[in-house]
């Protein structure tokens, strides 16, 4: 998506990278949760 006049600043690339940071370690979590769940089960 790119929009005309508007070119990608390093705070929108640390802004987007921070959130798929946050993304992959929320998955992250919730795997290990599941599989704590799983093995006590």
């Amino acid at each position: 998506m790119l929009v005309p006049g508007r070119s990608g600043e390093c705070r929108d690339v640390l802004i987007d990278s921070a959130g798929v940071l946050a993304g992959i370690l929320l998955v992250i979590i919730v795997f290990k949760i599941k599989n704590r769940k799983e093995v006590k089960g």
